[in-house]
């Protein structure tokens, strides 16, 4: 399962994970989210105790990697709220954030 900071369901995940676990039912829960978001949420300790927990630390992109995901947007016509904006302007909100 993907969980992102827009499901908005995460105090659901704990009763949905001890669920699985319960039915013997394998699963992986790939929580993709700045870390404080999940800290906050105190999801960590409730997702270990049925499961392994293990975070993994993604570094910004660089100006190449974002060029890159940027012609990738663009050639298949997802640049959506992006596309108005000039190229430099795409490139620079990934360092505004």
């Amino acid at each position: 399962m993907l969980v992102f900071d827009d499901a908005d369901q995460e105090k659901d995940l704990p009763s949905l994970a001890i669920e699985l676990a319960g039915r013997g039912v394998p699963f992986v829960l790939l929580m993709a989210a700045r870390l404080h978001e999940w800290r906050h949420a105190s999801l960590e300790g409730h997702i270990r105790r049925v499961g392994g927990f293990r975070p993994f630390r993604l570094e910004r992109l660089n100006r190449q990697e974002v060029e890159a995901l940027l012609d990738k947007l663009a050639q298949a016509g997802k640049l959506e709220a992006l596309q108005p904006l000039t190229r430099s302007q795409q490139s620079n909100i990934s360092s505004a954030a």
